[in-house]
Order: C-alpha cells, then structure tokens, then sequence
C-alpha cells in the first residue's frame, strides 16, 4: 500500500460508493500510484457489481482521476486493464451528482451508497457468517452522533483507515458500534480480510443497519476485555512516590547512618 495514494485518495471528495472504490484502488498501488486490479477483484472489494465498477472507472477517467492503461498478453489478449492515479492533481473538492455516484441497486433513501451486490434471489452474508445463517434482527436505528471516545478500535486498524471506519459509525448506537468494532477486530486477529478494512467494515455497517448483521467473534473480543478490566481492578498499579517522599525516605537513612557512627566515636 502507498501511504501517498492513500492519502490523494483521502482528500477527494466522492460520494461513498465512488470514494471506497477510489480507496481500493489506492490500497494496492505503488508509490507511482500504478495497479492493475481485475474488474472482478475491485468488485469484490467495494462489495459491489462489475458492471457498477466499470462505470465509476469510466467517471474516475472522465474526471481525470485516473489514466487507464488497457494491457494485452503476448498473444494480443487483452487482460485486466492498469489504472494511473493522478496523484500531481490536486483535488478538487468538488462531489459529484448523487445519480452520477449511485451504484446499482441504491435508491433515494440511501443516496450513493451501493448495497451489497449479488444476483437476485441470493442473500448477502457478512464473510464471517456461513451462508445458512439467516439470522434476521431488527434493524438498527440513529440515535445521534457515536461517542468514539468511549469505543475501542482494534490496533489492528491502519492509522490511515481510523477515521473512515469512525465515520462509518456516526449514526450507530454505542453498544452496537463496539460491537461492531469487536467484529472487526476479530476478523483481523484471524485474517479474515482480505483487501481493504474500510470497504469490509462499511458492508459490515450497511448489514447491520438492515438488520441481518449476526456476530460470529465480537463476543470473542467483549468477553477477553472485560477479564483485561477485571485483571486491572483486582490489581491496580501502585502508585508512584512522590519527590517529596523519596527525599525524606533518602534523609531518614542519611540520618541512621551518622547517628550510628557516633554512636562509635563519631565520624571518621
């Protein structure tokens, strides 16, 4: 990963389907800002549809955020196409129409935001959860701005992803978005992921927000932090002494010392 694509990618202001597949695409760059991802793979990794990445692509171009590079095998096949960020650009700050961004299957109560594509009929799964899981919870609600100062994110978690993943949690309660951030810690102790942290967890939020998310290693994660508390209640740190302590502790021994040699005829 190029910590320099990452951040180019970071300062462009995209719907969200657009921005996380901007953010896969600078998640497996170089430092030139070059990758050559298959349009199955980009799919995979924003959770979304081929067709629906093809079209971003042709935006990302249209806008000049990327070059497009088509490749052909030897034999004159063509192959996956390679992709250019225009990492000397300076972003422009400037979104996009909710149409223009809105991948395949949104509608106008979740403006750009592509849910997790699959062919009709077949029920999308967290990629923790086995597929008979169709375990059905009532959809979570806003209850105003998360409190992330109380919630604990897995050290796991790039430094450059944090905030993403934060802001993904603005509108879950608290007790759920921890929950939530248990599930992901999980998965990342087991290597569950493969690709973008970000682009998993905010599939993650959408399920939950539908009310089919079911944890599978959050309660994993609670039951060890709550023994880590209890550990540190039962055994609290000492406390260190102060200066004033130690000085009179370092004069009390002075003191014994001269009152025993005179004792024995006086100092020497």
């Amino acid at each position: 990963m190029s910590i320099k694509a990452m951040h180019w990618a970071w300062n462009h202001r995209l719907q969200p389907s657009a921005k996380v597949l901007l953010l896969a695409l600078a998640d497996i760059a170089d430092d030139q800002g070059f990758c050559w991802p298959s349009n199955r793979t980009l799919a995979e990794k924003c959770c979304t549809s081929e067709r629906t990445v093809q079209r971003m692509l042709k935006q990302f171009e249209d806008r000049g955020l990327i070059t497009i590079e088509r490749r052909f095998t030897e034999a004159g096949r063509q192959t996956s196409n390679g992709y250019r960020l225009a990492l000397g650009r300076t972003p422009d700050n400037l979104s996009p129409s909710t149409a223009s961004c809105r991948g395949e299957g949104d509608n106008a109560d979740t403006p750009g935001v592509t849910q997790l594509c699959h062919p009709r009929g077949v029920i999308a799964v967290s990629p923790l959860e086995p597929p008979h899981n169709h375990h059905k919870e009532p959809p979570l609600q806003p209850q105003g701005t998360t409190n992330r100062k109380s919630l604990e994110i897995s050290p796991s978690v790039k430094a450059a992803e944090k905030s993403a993943i934060e802001q993904l949690l603005t509108e879950i309660p608290g007790t759920h978005a921890q929950e939530l951030l248990d599930e992901l810690a999980y998965a990342l102790e087991n290597r569950r992921i493969h690709g973008s942290a970000v682009a998993w967890f905010a599939g993650l939020v959408r399920r939950a927000k539908a009310g089919l998310f079911s944890p599978v290693g959050a309660h994993v994660i609670d039951a060890r932090r709550r023994t880590q508390t209890a550990v540190k209640d039962q055994h609290p740190k000492a406390e260190h002494p102060s200066d004033t302590d130690t000085a009179q502790h370092y004069l009390a021994g002075l003191q014994k010392i001269v009152s025993k040699r005179a004792g024995h005829g006086g100092l020497r």
